[in-house]
């Protein structure tokens, strides 16, 4: 039976006032020339009456980028990282896989805002109407000095807006920034990041010139991320330290490994759409969630290993359905290092992901299977997610008892 697992994400705006971007423009002057012995008329002279191009829209139009002064430090918000100059600093306040960021200037006042979501495919004009229109209220109409969209070398595309505000003297900028689906016009599901700058403590002129540098860097940092990955070519067992990640990437990589665990005392246990074997000491209770089915495995009265299996229609990345399960599931134990980590393709299938954790001393696996042949990316299609407890000083042991029940997963 396939089921259908739905991730439900806010979006909420919690959006503040912030100043305008001006334009300038030389402003049309009258003057008289002395009388002429060509002519007793005076010839009156105009200036050129042109507007200049809002440098914060000419720097987006040239291509951003990420920051390369030293001087910028990186702060970790979720899986991305964000790039802030010197003294510059962040409040987080997350909500699931949501997080609300405001970015503080140095002096500790309000510079802007990042609200990092992940959405649904939306028209990116629903986004700025239906959530940063709207919640300003009586604030703005939405009416825009100007607006432009491009998308990026990585296949990222940004929105810059240049929204009027009915009581300010100054515009809102507003840079969304998104996967684009076929169109710049829609957005993909999964991550989109909303920023609202508000740099009204800033002369017109150079200083406020000087801010829209600071905007272009930042929203640069976000949009070119720093290259984190790791390819995984068949590499000998031998490198994996972790007994889980030896054990299950030896045999995605088709290698010899001495699996040596007695299943033939083993119980077969079954849910309502899927089966596995257990060591005898383990107990189980199947329950259905929203769309997904989920056992826990018992172990002396206490639940060490929990098993989801469902169908997910949309697609996410891995490192959001990680971070999600940690937030759901491990979120008492604290914050966690990442002590090993492996992703490869299992037999032109699928996809696995499998995370070795400590959480202050707690060893906790987490293991992610989807049919998406590509690692970092989760569904659409059938998935399984494992998360698995053990003792530091037995795991070898877990690690047998836990990769016995995923070889003997059916579903």
């Amino acid at each position: 039976m396939k089921r259908v697992v739905v991730f439900s994400m806010l979006f909420v705006f919690s959006i503040f006032a912030f100043g305008q971007l001006g334009l300038r423009t030389i402003t049309p002057l009258a003057t008289e020339t002395a009388p002429s012995t060509a002519t007793e008329e005076a010839t009156a002279i105009r200036t050129l009456g042109l507007r200049t191009v809002d440098p914060l829209l000419q720097s987006f139009r040239e291509g951003w980028s990420a920051p390369e002064d030293q001087d910028w430090s990186s702060r970790s918000v979720g899986d991305i990282q964000l790039k802030l100059p010197p003294d510059f600093s962040l409040s987080i306040e997350r909500y699931g896989s949501n997080y609300d960021v405001v970015i503080l200037d140095k002096e500790n006042q309000l510079f802007g805002r990042l609200f990092y979501y992940q959405l649904e495919s939306y028209d990116i004009q629903e986004i700025f109407t239906e959530g940063i229109v709207s919640f300003y209220g009586e604030g703005t109409v939405g009416d825009k000095s100007f607006e432009e969209k491009r998308e990026f070398s990585n296949g990222l595309a940004a929105y810059l807006i240049s929204m009027k505000m009915l009581n300010e003297s100054v515009d809102f900028p507003v840079v969304i920034v998104y996967t684009p689906k076929d169109t710049l016009d829609l957005t993909s599901p999964g991550s989109v990041g909303i920023f609202v700058f508000e740099p009204t403590r800033f002369a017109p002129g150079s200083e406020l010139d000087k801010a829209k540098e600071i905007i272009a860097g930042i929203v640069g940092s976000y949009i070119f991320q720093p290259d984190t990955r790791t390819d995984h070519p068949t590499p000998p067992t031998s490198i994996y330290s972790d007994p889980l990640i030896a054990i299950l990437a030896s045999l995605v990589e088709d290698e010899d490994f001495d699996f040596e665990v007695d299943m033939e005392e083993w119980l077969d246990v079954e849910g309502e759409t899927f089966a596995f074997a257990m060591q005898p000491e383990f107990s189980v209770e199947f329950t259905t969630g929203d769309g997904f089915e989920v056992a826990d495995l018992g172990l002396r009265g206490i639940i060490v290993a929990k098993l989801l299996v469902g169908e997910f229609e949309e697609s996410a990345t891995t490192a959001e359905i990680v971070e999600e399960v940690v937030w759901e599931y491990l979120g008492g134990f604290g914050d966690y290092v990442l002590i090993e980590s492996y992703s490869g393709t299992v037999d032109n299938s699928g996809s696995i992901n499998i995370n070795a954790l400590d959480f202050s001393g707690q060893l906790c696996w987490i293991v992610v299977f989807s049919e998406s042949l590509e690692p970092e990316t989760f569904g659409p299609g059938e998935f399984f997610v494992f998360i698995g407890l053990a003792e530091e000083e037995n795991k070898q042991e877990w690690a047998q008892w836990y990769a016995g029940v995923l070889l003997t997963l059916t579903f």
